[in-house]
């Protein structure tokens, strides 16, 4: 059973990391180096919240779960996500760095950077966007991501691009449930995506 975080968007701060799968030939004796994409690369985030009642911190117990993968909306402070409808792989089987879907607010933008997530058979996958796209008047976009897909979508796999979430195991800073002096709790974990 997968667990649902609360969503917090204040007083939060996330540094995100990428955990790359790609591989690099570096020659022995010299020459230049090459990096080769493969597909695998996922992400990660060390997120710290700031002091709060104990009884709120402990909304928070569930990253203490050793055995059940959590979903944590990722803040994204200074952007506004706007109405983006209700975007869908558009045609299933898609592989590399680049993901169709339609059912897009027509001419809505996604900023280079942007997160999203898409939902393949009940799991939660994280991009970034490459780069800036517009959907077309008809709601379609072609959004080129950073990574390469991990798996390949089916057709009308949900893409949320308003407020995309993270899925994976969380495992909790050291003293992360520790009281201070005005009776108050930071919470502070890292979730890393499971694939």
């Amino acid at each position: 059973m997968t667990l649902v975080l609360p969503t917090v968007f204040e007083g939060v701060s996330i540094e995100p990391t990428l955990i790359t799968a790609r591989n690099a030939l570096v020659p022995a004796f010299g020459g230049p180096e090459q990096r080769r994409n493969r597909m695998g690369s996922r992400y990660q985030l060390k997120v710290k919240l700031e002091p709060m009642e104990i009884d709120d911190a402990y909304e928070w117990a569930d990253i203490d779960d050793e055995a059940e993968t959590c979903i944590f909306a990722i803040p994204q402070p200074g952007l506004d996500t706007g109405t983006p409808g209700l975007p869908r792989v558009r045609g299933g089987g898609q592989a590399g760095a680049n993901i169709v879907m339609d059912g897009v607010t027509p001419s809505y933008a996604v900023r280079k950077n942007q997160w999203l997530t898409i939902i393949t058979a009940g799991q939660r996958y994280c991009y970034r966007a490459r780069s800036d796209a517009i959907a077309s008047p008809t709601g379609v976009l072609a959004l080129p991501l950073r990574t390469m897909l991990r798996v390949p979508p089916a057709d009308n796999d949900a893409v949320l691009l308003g407020q995309p979430e993270m899925e994976g195991f969380c495992t909790p800073d050291e003293g992360c449930w520790a009281i201070d002096g005005n009776h108050l709790i930071a919470p502070g974990f890292t979730i890393k995506e499971r694939e």
